[in-house]
């Protein structure tokens, strides 16, 4: 997209710009008359010189009214016109092809230049090139589309198939904390390129684009202050899958900001941000370090395998780069030698899918240094966080199942729990206690049951309470706390009681489809892009459901073992094969999963009928291979083969999540 005969006038970096930039105009010529002939030359724009079928192009410029014919040169058109001297002019440059014995508009450029005295030079990027304004159909799709895709764009009976893709680009990490404005973003989606408009703290637009895949889209920050227009972050992305509607996000920790023009160590957009000229070498050279940070969930804080952890250095959320094992998180976090920082870690868990914080700790730093050790203790952890200022903790308030939202008060309904027997199971064994509701008295006030215990499941359908008995239990009894909560409002506890266990140690003796486990999370990918909410939707183009199970490896393989599913929305047909990833870590806040390892028939554990039939609403056994299966951490990842109809099942978010059902034939 250069231009000829330019490209020598300015300097290696000039050139390099110019390759980086969509296009140039420049005005140039010899200055004695109010009225004096200017030199205009134009790029042909890339996405026309890209389709190799058209007629002959040519172009016309329009300078304050006037139109003159452009010859063609290498790699564009030239014009030499009468351009008021010392004034501001109106440009407009039209690309035609000759098509059937007429010119058709495929792409223009308007615009305001101002030439003064010496020689003017207008930076034209790709997103101010003009596409949809010339559409001879009317049916809502440009001249070039219909071109590129080899309809009549004369013909409003031929019309590509199209969809819209958003595009939410989110502020660049850096520039959320920084007062530098001078920049804008532009996207580029299958070959178009346009500027978004700020939307908040983020930037927006709508595309539309060829039905086709797979495509790439990108998303740049260019800067505006230096005049030569800089990318200084970016982010590449490839489509595999769209729909009538697709929407793409650009999150704002996930940008390349390696650029530095002048190679003295800093990057452009740091320069930029620190008010340096990123152009010039010459500044203050930062030395790089890293922080190795590590913690650990507090022992007061139960069912740690259900929460989460934050990192926030400087003010920055790095919570993308903790690694977690065990109940530790750890992280490596690049920094600038010689800073100050505040480096605070938190502890998070989820209530109506809402994140609030269980316990936080923060360690100022004076001078980092490359290799710095930080190890928060039990001793740095601030526990006393409440949410609701009703005086109980935020982590009290989770293991009692109360809302840490809203202030505690007093019961609305009145009831008793009375006579409750207790119950007996082996470590690994499901504890089951029938008809609950005859020994809880509520004065006939709908109720429902919870407890914060892991492995507590209270079935309303046949009045059953279950809780399985963790296969490494060592104590010979067990307090199980049971809430009976209000069923509209979960942390409206109307009455508190134990349900005791007794564990029996002398052996083991577990039925077959005796143990039922919940997801520890699950989520879907949309080819590498995570998606977490309540629903986890399949098909054969990239969407994966990904559901992980944590195993007791102290009770050995299973020998029987079943997925459930309940559809949601989206009922559909065909085949949906389940495969096995053992150890695979990843969190529910990832933004981009990409699996350890093909899915093949290697870990495949189970698969359907390629005619069976999802309907909406209904629950459906997957059998598995329990053999395949193995202990510790798993994820389960389901997906659709051959010729499907996608679907889409409840996600653990809702009451008819996931579960996976095993079988053993006794303890080991």
């Amino acid at each position: 997209m250069m231009i000829k005969s330019l490209t020598m006038q300015h300097s290696r970096l000039g050139c390099r710009l110019l390759a980086l930039l969509a296009a140039t105009i420049t005005l140039s010529g010899c200055v004695a008359e109010s009225q004096t002939p200017q030199l205009i030359e134009m790029p042909l724009p890339e996405r026309i010189r890209n389709i190799q079928m058209l007629g002959p192009i040519s172009a016309v410029v329009v300078v304050n009214g006037e139109r003159s014919p452009m010859q063609a040169v290498s790699g564009g058109f030239q014009a030499t016109v009468a351009v008021p001297r010392n004034s501001t002019s109106a440009i407009e440059v039209l690309y035609n092809e000759s098509f059937e014995g007429s010119q058709l508009t495929l792409a223009s450029y308007s615009g305001d230049v101002t030439v003064g005295e010496q020689s003017s030079r207008l930076e034209l990027r790709r997103s101010l090139f003009n596409y949809d304004a010339h559409d001879d159909d009317q049916d809502s799709v440009n001249n070039l589309v219909e071109r590129e895709q080899e309809t009549d764009p004369r013909s409003a009976d031929e019309v590509p198939q199209m969809v819209t893709v958003n595009v939410l680009a989110e502020r660049q990490q850096d520039l959320l904390q920084s007062n530098f404005t001078r920049f804008f973003v532009e996207a580029t989606v299958a070959g178009l390129t346009r500027r978004l408009q700020p939307d908040g703290n983020n930037f927006s637009g709508s595309f539309r684009i060829p039905a086709e895949v797979p495509f790439d889209t990108s998303v740049e920050v260019v800067e505006s202050a230096t005049g030569q227009s800089l990318v200084v972050a970016s982010q590449n992305r490839t489509i595999n899958s769209v729909f009538d509607q697709f929407d793409i996000t650009f999150n704002s920790g996930a940008y390349n900001t390696a650029g530095d023009q002048d190679a003295d160590g800093q990057t452009d957009l740091a320069e930029l941000i620190a008010g340096t000229d990123p152009l010039q070498a010459g500044g203050p050279v930062e030395t790089p370090a890293t922080l190795a940070i590590q913690f650990s969930v507090p022992e007061q804080i139960q069912n740690s395998d259900q929460v989460f952890g934050q990192l926030v250095v400087g003010g920055n959320d790095q919570s993308a780069q903790l690694q977690r094992s065990g109940d530790t998180f750890s992280a490596s976090v690049d920094a600038v030698a010689g800073q100050s920082m505040t480096i605070v870690v938190s502890i998070l868990d989820n209530f109506a899918n809402q994140p609030y914080p269980l316990a936080t700790a923060s360690r100022p730093i004076s001078a980092i240094t490359d290799g710095l050790a930080v190890n928060f203790t039990a001793g740095d952890w601030q526990l006393s966080l409440d949410r609701d200022s009703d005086g109980v903790p935020n982590y009290l308030e989770r293991e009692r199942g109360t809302n840490p939202f809203v202030a505690d008060s007093e019961p609305s309904v009145t009831c008793t729990v009375s006579g409750l027997p207790a119950l007996s199971a082996a470590p690994g064994e499901v504890a089951v206690l029938s008809a609950i509701s005859s020994y809880v008295d509520c004065a006939g006030a709908p109720f429902a049951l919870a407890s914060a215990d892991t492995g507590f499941v209270w079935n309303a359908g046949d009045d059953t309470v279950r809780w399985t008995v963790p296969g490494d239990t060592q104590t010979d009894q067990v307090l199980v706390e049971l809430n009976v909560v209000n069923p509209d409002n979960p942390g409206d506890i109307y009455q508190t009681a134990e349900l005791t266990v007794l564990v029996d140690l002398s052996g083991c003796s577990v039925n077959p489809v005796d143990l039922t486990l919940q997801p520890i999370r699950d989520a879907y990918i949309d080819g590498s892009q995570l998606i977490n909410n309540d629903v986890l939707r399949i098909d054969n183009t990239g969407r994966q459901a990904l559901i992980a199970f944590s195993l007791d490896p102290a009770l050995g393989p299973a020998t029987v073992a079943s997925l459930f599913v309940t559809i949601g929305d989206d009922a559909g047909d065909g085949q949906i094969s389940v495969f096995v990833l053992n150890d695979f870590q990843w969190n529910e806040t990832d933004s981009v999963i990409v699996l350890p390892e093909a899915l093949n028939s290697s870990n495949l554990v189970g698969a359907t009928s390629s005619s069976q039939v999802w309907e909406n609403g209904q629950r459906y056994q997957i059998g598995l291979s329990a053999e395949r299966i193995g202990t510790g951490e798993v994820t389960l990842v389901a997906r659709m083969e051959g010729e499907v109809d996608d679907v889409s099942f409840s996600s653990s978010q809702s009451a008819s999540g996931p579960a996976l059902e095993l079988g053993y034939d006794a303890c080991p």
